[in-house]
C-alpha cells in the first residue's frame, strides 16, 4: 500500500472537523509510532521525522543488491578505465550541478577544471569544487562543527560568488532569502532567520548526520532535506547540499553511486522540488516519509543506470581487445597493450584528451625508451593521435576506433 501524506490523509476524511486540527492529530500518531524515526530538530511548530515503511525497507534491499553488482563490476575494471571512468562521473557531476545551479559551464572548462584539481595551488574555474570531489572517498569525514560547515561552503562555492552573495553574518547569512519560482512569481521557502536560529538548527543537524541509529536512507534524505530548508547561505545552498549528500552516501554507498545522483535530481527537478514542497506543506507537518522515498527512488535510478553503463563499456572493451588480439598480428604485446589502454581511456572518460607519456609506462610498468618506440610506431601507423606540448598527451586515433567499430 502506497504511504499516504497527513495532507492527503486529511483531504479523504469524512469528519467535519477542521483540516489543521485533523493534521495535528495525525502528525502526533505518527510521530509517537514505534516506526517513527525523530530528528529532533522542529520547523514550522512541527519535528522533522519519517516512518521506516515496508516500502523504504524494500528499497533498502533493492539498493543493497544493486550495491553488491556495482562492487562486482567495478572490481572487474582495468586501473586505467577505474581511473578514467571516475574522472568521467566527477566531470558529470560538477556539469550538472552547475546546471541545476543554473551556471554556465563549457566541456573544455570542465576537463580543464579536472586536470588542475590534480596539481596543488594550481587552480582554475570550478578546480576547487573538482578537487573536493576527487577526494570525496579518501577524505568522506563530515563536518563536525558550524565552522567546519562554513569551510566547506567556501570550497565548493570558491570563485562562483557574486558580490551581493558574499557572506555578512557572523559565519553565515545575516539577511532573510527566499526561493522563488519565477515562471510563476510564487515564493517556495524562506530559509531560517536570524542567524542565532540558523546556528542552532545547524548544531542539531551536526547531532543528526552523526548519529547511529537511523537507517541511512532514511538519515541521508532527512540530512538533505533539513540543510535545504534551513538555506543557511545566499547563495550555493543546492551545490553545498548535493555534495553533502554525496558525502554522506559515500559512508554506505559506492562512490559511482554518489557521485550520479546530481544527473538523476537533475533530469527529474520537478520532482525533486515536489517532494520538498511537499514536506513543508502546513497540513504534512514535517512528514518527510515520502521525501525519503523520492530520495531512494533517485538513488536507484543512479545505480541503475551505473551498471548498464559499465556493463556496456566493459562489453565493448573486451571486444575490441579480442579483436586486436585476433587482428592485430603485426603489433606486439605491448603495443596491443598500448592501444588497450588508450581505448580505456577514451571509452570511459568524455572530459581528458589522451594519456601522457608517464601514464602509460605507470600503467605498462615499462621503461622510458620502450614507451617511446612503442608510442612513435603506433603513430607512424596513424592508430594513436599526438596533441599538447609540456606535457604531450596520446589518444586513440579515430583510424583505430574506426577499425574496431568504436564511435
Amino acid at each position: 500500500m502506497q504511504y499516504q501524506t497527513i495532507r492527503k490523509y486529511v483531504a479523504m476524511s469524512t469528519s467535519t472537523r477542521m483540516p489543521a486540527e485533523q493534521a495535528e492529530e495525525e502528525y502526533t500518531r505518527r510521530l509517537e509510532n514505534f516506526a517513527s524515526f525523530r530528528s529532533g530538530i522542529t520547523f514550522a511548530d512541527h519535528e522533522v521525522f519519517a516512518i521506516g515503511t515496508a516500502e523504504i525497507q524494500n528499497l533498502h534491499v533493492t539498493l543493497e543488491k544493486n550495491e553488491l553488482e556495482i562492487h562486482q563490476l567495478w572490481s572487474t575494471l582495468p586501473t586505467i578505465a577505474a581511473h578514467s571512468y571516475l574522472y568521467d562521473l566527477i566531470g558529470s557531476e560538477l556539469q550538472t550541478t552547475n546546471a541545476i545551479e543554473g551556471v554556465h559551464s563549457t566541456h573544455q572548462e570542465i576537463a580543464s577544471a579536472l586536470e588542475k584539481a590534480r596539481i596543488p595551488d594550481d587552480h582554475t574555474r570550478f578546480s576547487e569544487f573538482a578537487h573536493l570531489l576527487l577526494n570525496i572517498e579518501s577524505h568522506s569525514i563530515l563536518p563536525a562543527s558550524l565552522t567546519d560547515v562554513r569551510s566547506l561552503y567556501d570550497h565548493v562555492i570558491q570563485g562562483e560568488l557574486s558580490p551581493e552573495n558574499i557572506l555578512d553574518g557572523e559565519l553565515f547569512r545575516a539577511q532573510k532569502v527566499s526561493v522563488w519560482d519565477d515562471s510563476k512569481g510564487t515564493q517556495l521557502h524562506s530559509g531560517l532567520y536570524p542567524e542565532p536560529r540558523i546556528h542552532e538548527a545547524l548544531t542539531q543537524w551536526l547531532h543528526f548526520i552523526h548519529r547511529d541509529d537511523i537507517p541511512p536512507l532514511i538519515q541521508i534524505a532527512l540530512s538533505h532535506y533539513i540543510f535545504e530548508y534551513i538555506h543557511p547561505f545566499y547563495d550555493g545552498n543546492g551545490r553545498t547540499g548535493r555534495y553533502l549528500m554525496a558525502l554522506q552516501l559515500t559512508q554506505f554507498f559506492s562512490l559511482g553511486t554518489a557521485l550520479s545522483l546530481s544527473t538523476v535530481i537533475a533530469d527529474a527537478k520537478s520532482q525533486y522540488a515536489h517532494a520538498f514542497d511537499e514536506v513543508q506543506h502546513p497540513l504534512n507537518c514535517q512528514d518527510a516519509t515520502t521525501f525519503c522515498l523520492r530520495i531512494g527512488t533517485f538513488i536507484e535510478t543512479a545505480q541503475t543506470s551505473l551498471i548498464l553503463q559499465l556493463r556496456e563499456k566493459l562489453s565493448i572493451l573486451e571486444s575490441a581487445t579480442q579483436f586486436m588480439t585476433q587482428h592485430f598480428t603485426d603489433l606486439n604485446t605491448t603495443e596491443r597493450n598500448t592501444l588497450e589502454i588508450l581505448l580505456q581511456e577514451h571509452l570511459f572518460n568524455r572530459y581528458t584528451s589522451g594519456l601522457t607519456r608517464t601514464d602509460i609506462m605507470n600503467a605498462l610498468d615499462v621503461g622510458h625508451k620502450k614507451v617511446k618506440n612503442t608510442l612513435d610506431h603506433l603513430a607512424a601507423l596513424g592508430y594513436i593521435t599526438i596533441e599538447g606540448k609540456r606535457p604531450i598527451r596520446y589518444s586513440a586515433s579515430t583510424k583505430l576506433r574506426d577499425e574496431l567499430r568504436i564511435s
